[in-house]
């Protein structure tokens, strides 16, 4: 079985306003990990970030999958944005990053000093992260067909593979901490 990467959203008009789920928890196996941290080198090396490592939880993880699967079932509930991004032309996609901007500004820049030439290029920067971090995230839930694949056709290259999903992956780690 091949990775996959599912993203929903809240359903507003059944949530009601305010309502989220915010949680960082990572299911290894019969493991989890719960905290404040996110799953990069800074959080757990640099930052202030707390995680508690659960040993052998299989109950809890078993309840906790049923329990996402119920929210993510649920049409009333929560809406699948899975396919979402990639269904977006490249002008709803500017438009939705100039959305962006304009309330961060709203909030951030009380006194004006984004001018409208570090506007446009806070918006390109918004446009080469978005498409690079898209490119590796479907690079990286690729691995596993990718290294299969390469292995019944040349075992030279497998350490290629290898070594380019590395890349890949120090690369999209780096995208977040710039985030």
């Amino acid at each position: 079985m091949y990775p996959t990467l599912e993203y929903f959203e809240y359903n507003k008009s059944a949530m009601g306003d305010g309502i989220s789920l915010h949680t960082k928890l990572t299911l290894l196996g019969n493991d989890m990990i719960v905290g404040s941290a996110n799953l990069d080198v800074r959080s757990y090396f640099m930052d202030t970030n707390n995680a508690i490592f659960i040993r052998n939880a299989y109950d809890l993880n078993r309840e906790y999958t049923q329990y996402i699967d119920r929210l993510t079932s649920d049409p009333k509930t929560t809406i699948s944005k899975t396919n979402y991004f990639s269904t977006l032309s490249d002008d709803r996609i500017q438009a939705e990053n100039r959305e962006i901007l304009k309330i961060s500004l709203a909030r951030w820049d009380k006194k004006g000093r984004i001018n409208d030439k570090r506007q446009n290029w806070i918006l390109e920067e918004f446009t080469e992260l978005g498409k690079r971090i898209s490119g590796d995230t479907q690079t990286l839930l690729d691995f596993r067909r990718i290294i299969d694949n390469a292995q019944y056709e040349d075992p030279h290259a497998v350490s290629e593979t290898e070594k380019e999903l590395n890349e890949t992956a120090n690369r999209f780690d780096d995208f977040f901490k710039l985030l």
